[in-house]
């Protein structure tokens, strides 16, 4: 952590506003940075133009479509749940099959296996190229893509996950309930072009929505969705996200029941000196318990991947080994099929198997569990966590109660704390298991053990295996979240390209009163001060002007007598990364960028709002990457080879427009980095010598890329192109295309003015700013620089 020198200290206060000037970095023509994403008229569809009529107020519009989001999302929790139930009637309740002896033992095997086929076949169909996966994709969408989802792939998954579960495979319903609030959300704000903070808003709170209706826990339901899938818990995000679970709720509640998904009678801490050290022990247990489900449910996916066989037969395949786990136990079977939320309810209320029949069964509904995931990935991982946690604490609570005879609550109770430990051992949502469990009990006597319990749990879980099962998902792609925000992006970005270089500034010998007018005008919220030479003083900030004045400062006092001196640095070259946790550490709205080898130079102005900017244009931009390598993947093209080189000053490549560059057939150039900033190349992008490429080729092309873009010369007097910046004072600045003494071979190909694109006629005057990209011999070349900028 880097500090001012004790010679120039300065203060930089706890105000998060807005205090700068708008950044020279602008954002790109799609609205990454504000949030918006453009889109033509014709998309917005009519309510768009209804609500554009009406002119109501943003906050009652959001507030208005959550709610809306919130029924869709609760009634298509409920069809959800009606579909699973429909499949699981013709599965096992139809009077076609007995349901004694053999066939129905038969029929136990065969509804996993035949579900297992129809999910596959209908993946394999609709969504074969997806690979996207519940919860971890809304995550995704919500981090990188501005929020936007694919309804069809989604809606695929959703109707094989009901097929799949309603026929007995052992998955959560919870996930295709997160995707279709969380589709729901996207289409709305999709369809109405809002900007991406409330597309995410809306997905938000169909998430909130579809747990709150499923489980018939609304509390649960939005801290799931703040906790997990937005990582925000802002004011705004709060207010819309709660109406809409509010009405999921109530919607599940008229057409589902007003019970909880898990019914559990009233439980106790009868010893809490003894207890409370034991449930903190069940919560190790879950937690080692978690750490290795993750583990063997992603191992068993690549299991299936390596038998190479097509979707149908491989989710066939997982749903008959599931079948015969089942048969393994007898008139067991049923129990570790399908959601086996019955199963859990019975063991917390001391209903339910114990000794060594829960042992097995547990041992089967974990071994089914990742079978059924790891074949078809389709379903959740909400509900059989909760439900191995219930009987991984009631062997717990049976072991205590047999150390501990009539000291102790009964297993039942270790059995429902059990439930949340493993919860949150697999998701990693601390505060939703907390508050699951409550609304499931409505009882505050056995929330002590439950916190602690989860809180150990959480610890360890992180030690023994850092990622959950959403992020580890994830991580897998490369997408490393945190706080919402993938990682490596932040790694990627710079705090120089994140910066406001234009700010303004306040002498320290400035009087209170000048510094009051100055806020006024500005609307600022603070000020980086210097002295008078210009260097970093410190920061002075609407917190310190209130507290001189409470203190009785009369306003002829100078401003360097309240500006805070002990200021937090950050340097232009350090990561976005480093930036957050020195916000996360300081707690200020602010950090000044100074000259990492003299600290007193002030180079701009870091917030937290330029970090979101810059980290959603990061974002766009690997999103184009990423659809670019879906492309060559389509096009059969699948073995292909990521290349980086730099391109060298003078070789063919230095000065060339992309659609210049004699590069092998499709070949990609994906990326290139500059100055520390990256740039999506198209057609008329122009290399510069010292270029950093990313490139995507077929491997017998990588030695006829490297040759063509690294070893070659090219023609020394073939025309190249160079941009020029005029700056203040240079030759041309003032002065008509026209007369403009240029060597005749030297043209003149686009001009830049205002961040805008400009035709080039004799009469164009150039001003300061300007950027001209010029296409000169490489003999007129030093003429036509000097001539232009006096360089």
């Amino acid at each position: 952590m880097s500090r001012l020198p004790e010679s120039a200290r300065s203060s930089s206060g706890g105000d998060r506003s807005r205090e700068t000037r708008t950044s020279t970095a602008t954002a790109p023509a799609t609205g990454a940075a504000t949030g918006t994403i453009s889109r033509s008229p014709a998309r917005i569809g009519r309510l768009a133009l209804m609500f554009n009529r009406l002119s109501p107020s943003g906050n009652i519009i959001l507030i208005t479509l959550a709610m809306a989001v919130g029924l869709a999302s609760g009634l298509g929790a409920y069809a959800f749940h009606m579909l699973v139930e429909v499949t699981h009637a013709f599965a096992f309740e139809s009077p076609l099959v007995a349901h004694e002896g053999a066939a129905a033992m038969l029929r136990m095997v065969l509804a996993p296996a035949c579900g297992g086929l129809i999910a596959g076949t209908l993946i394999w169909l609709l969504a074969r190229h997806d690979h996207s996966h519940g919860t971890a994709a809304v995550m995704e969408s919500v981090a990188l893509h501005g929020g936007r989802l694919n309804p069809r792939p989604f809606f695929t998954k959703i109707f094989s996950a009901g097929v799949l579960i309603g026929a007995g495979g052992s998955a959560g319903p919870e996930d295709p309930g997160v995707q279709i609030g969380a589709v729901i959300g996207s289409s709305v704000g999709e369809r109405l072009g809002l900007s991406v903070a409330r597309i995410n808003t809306l997905i938000t709170a169909g998430v909130a929505s579809a747990i709150a209706a499923a489980f018939n826990a609304p509390i649960a339901g939005v801290f799931f969705a703040l906790e997990i899938v937005a990582s925000d818990f802002s004011a705004t995000m709060f207010a819309p996200v709660v109406l809409a679970s509010v009405v999921a709720s109530i919607v599940g509640r008229a057409l589902m029941g007003s019970q909880p998904a898990f019914q559990a009678p009233p439980h106790a801490l009868v010893n809490p000196l003894l207890e409370t050290p034991l449930y903190a022990l069940l919560g190790l247990v879950a937690a080692v318990a978690g750490a290795l489900f993750i583990r063997a449910l992603f191992l068993s996916e690549a299991s299936f991947e390596r038998l190479h066989l097509p979707i149908p037969l491989r989710a066939g395949l997982g749903g008959l080994l599931v079948g015969l786990l089942a048969l393994l136990l007898g008139p067991s079977g049923r129990l570790i099929l399908g959601s086996s939320y019955e199963t859990a309810s019975k063991i917390i209320y001391d209903a339910g198997p114990v000794g060594s029949l829960l042992l097995l069964i547990l041992a089967t509904k974990y071994l089914a569990t990742i079978l059924t995931l790891g074949a078809v990935r389709a379903g959740g991982t909400f509900a059989p966590s909760m439900v191995l946690g219930a009987m991984i604490g009631g062997l717990f609570g049976e072991g205590v109660t047999a150390l501990f005879p009539g000291m102790t609550a009964s297993p039942a109770a270790y059995a429902l704390v059990g439930m949340g430990a493993m919860l949150n051992a697999v998701v990693r949502a601390p505060i939703t298991a907390v508050l699951l469990l409550f609304e499931v009990t409505g009882d505050y006597h056995i929330i002590l053990a439950i916190m602690a319990s989860v809180v150990t749990s959480h610890l360890l879980a992180h030690r023994l295996h850092p990622e959950s099962i959403y992020t580890e998902r994830l991580a897998r792609k490369g997408i490393q979240l945190r706080f919402g925000r993938d990682m490596n992006i932040l790694e990627l970005v710079t705090v120089g390209e994140a910066m406001t270089p234009d700010f303004d500034t306040i002498r320290h010998t400035a009087t209170l009163s000048q510094l009051i007018s100055a806020f006024s005008r500005t609307h600022h919220h603070g000020f980086p001060v210097v002295d008078g030479e210009g260097n970093l003083f410190g920061m002075v900030t609407l917190t310190d002007l209130q507290r001189a004045t409470e203190e009785g400062i009369p306003l002829t006092a100078t401003v360097e007598q309240i500006a805070t001196r002990d200021l937090i640095l950050v340097y232009p070259e350090q990561s976005l990364n480093v930036a957050l946790n020195q916000f996360a550490q300081a707690d200020v709205g602010r950090l000044p960028v100074v000259d990492r080898r003299n600290p007193c130079r002030l180079l701009g102005v870091v917030r937290r709002s330029d970090i979101i900017k810059a980290y959603r244009r990061a974002a766009l931009q690997r999103s184009e990457l990423e659809h670019r390598h879906q492309q060559m993947h389509l096009g059969g093209q699948c073995d292909t080879h990521v290349i980086e080189m730099n391109v060298l000053p003078g070789s063919a490549s230095d000065g060339r427009a992309v659609r210049d560059l004699h590069l092998p057939e499709h070949v990609i150039i994906t990326a290139i980095r500059r100055n520390g900033e990256t740039i999506i190349p198209h057609g008329s992008t122009i290399l510069h010598g010292g270029d950093h490429l990313t490139l995507l080729a077929m491997p017998e092309q990588v030695p006829q890329v490297e040759e063509s873009l690294l070893h070659g010369t090219g023609n020394n007097t073939e025309p190249r192109y160079h941009e020029v910046v005029l700056t203040r004072g240079a030759p041309a600045v003032g002065k008509k295309v026209s007369e403009l003494p240029l060597p005749p071979e030297v043209l003149i190909v686009t001009l830049r003015q205002d961040g805008h694109t400009q035709a080039v006629h004799g009469n164009t005057v150039l001003t300061t700013g300007d950027e001209l990209t010029i296409l000169s011999p490489p003999g007129d070349l030093e003429k036509a620089i000097y001539c232009l900028s006096g360089r």
